[in-house]
């Protein structure tokens, strides 16, 4: 049984090392038994988080059960003290206990850090990839865009510049014809002939004598 004067982070710790899988309800109902120290269940599961992002977070596994997290500290690191475990969760301050002394004391703890190191720096390189195949596009297209304003540039430098097309000359509109007259002395034979022979009929069998002009106009 825990001591009254262990913290509450101390209890939960001390519940981590000798208890089997427990969930954060179950922790905080162990908590209220061996220190007196009520602890809800939502309390216990924001003080687990905690822990699994400090150094002794190495040594902690959650798994699941029944649908619930359970936690506990791993068989090979329960040959730590509370003490040392509580100061391996310490960022600061004299009870700290850092994770080169925890190896020193247990290699075989060694392990087990080197997994979880090993996952960190793989989540740590994948934003920084992507980060770099982002860059790496982007200059490419700057690139490609540069070359192809080199391209344009270079043509215009030495097409000369086409001239403007000189407008056709515009046909003049034709003149309007002229009118031409023409004045034919009639010598057909048959038009007097049948002139003379009318007018004989007109006058009562009288000769007239006739002058006849035509004018003809081509249009």
């Amino acid at each position: 049984m825990a001591s009254k004067k262990l913290s509450k982070t101390q209890a939960v710790i001390d519940i981590l090392l000798t208890e089997p899988p427990l969930n954060a309800a179950d922790i905080a109902g162990k908590v209220k038994e061996n220190t007196g120290k009520t602890m809800s269940g939502k309390e216990a599961s924001t003080l687990l988080a905690k822990l699994l992002e400090t150094e002794l977070g190495n040594f902690i596994e959650k798994g699941k059960e029944d649908s619930r997290y359970v936690y506990q500290i791993i068989e090979d690191a329960r040959s730590l003290t509370v003490d040392q475990a509580h100061g391996l969760s310490l960022k600061t301050g004299n009870n700290r206990y850092t994770l080169e002394q925890a190896l020193d004391a247990h290699p075989h703890l060694e392990k087990y850090v080197r997994q979880e190191e090993e996952e960190k720096k793989e989540k740590e390189e994948k934003p920084s990839r992507k980060r770099t195949a982002r860059k790496s596009g982007t200059s490419k297209a700057r690139t490609s865009k540069e070359r192809t304003s080199r391209r344009t540039e270079a043509k215009t430098e030495k097409s000369p510049p086409k001239s403007a097309p000189e407008p056709e000359p515009t046909p003049a509109a034709p003149e309007p014809a002229a009118e031409r007259k023409i004045t034919v002395t009639p010598s057909f034979m048959g038009v007097e002939n049948l002139l003379a022979g009318l007018m004989k009929i007109i006058g009562g069998g009288k000769d007239i004598n006739i002058n006849l002009k035509i004018t003809v106009t081509f249009e």
